[in-house]
């Protein structure tokens, strides 16, 4: 069973103190998870349409022996569907319908949004949330093991 891996950028290998780019330490948790657990990325933030990010960040993964093949797709759109109260809403929302419309059963959400209101029960025991200000951690990547088992 293909194992996913719901990603946000920023608040999670983009820090504060890391700035626009990716801050090393938590780049290199996300490559350790990639690695042992072989899961492929689908992109949820919102830089994810970007064609300079995307190409950028695959660059980082093929440049530390990750196949670029891994980051195959993205969470839909869906801002201009409706009204959302809340980014977080919208995020929640997007996630959801990705893992219903792909059928996706072994799958952990990293972001440092606050998504477990706007997530259904189910779907909210895979969720792993980062701090904005740290980023991925040792702590967060054995979470991230734990669900992707």
């Amino acid at each position: 069973m293909k194992k996913i891996i719901f990603l946000d950028i920023f608040g999670v290998l983009a820090t504060p103190k890391s700035g626009a780019n990716l801050d090393e330490d938590c780049f290199a948790k996300l490559l350790e998870i990639l690695r042992k657990t072989k899961a492929s990325i689908v992109l949820t933030t919102s830089f994810r349409r970007s064609e300079s990010f995307l190409s950028r960040f695959k660059k980082g993964l093929q440049d530390e022996g990750i196949c670029q093949s891994c980051v195959f797709d993205a969470t839909p759109d869906l801002k201009h569907i409706e009204k959302w109260n809340s980014n977080e809403e919208l995020r929640a929302k997007e996630i959801q319908k990705y893992i219903e419309e792909n059928d996706v059963k072994n799958y952990v959400i990293i972001d440092d949004m606050d998504l477990k209101p706007y997530l259904e029960d189910e779907i909210n025991i895979n969720f792993v949330r980062c701090e904005t200000h740290i980023g991925l951690t040792n702590e967060r990547a054995d979470k991230c093991f734990e669900v992707l088992k």
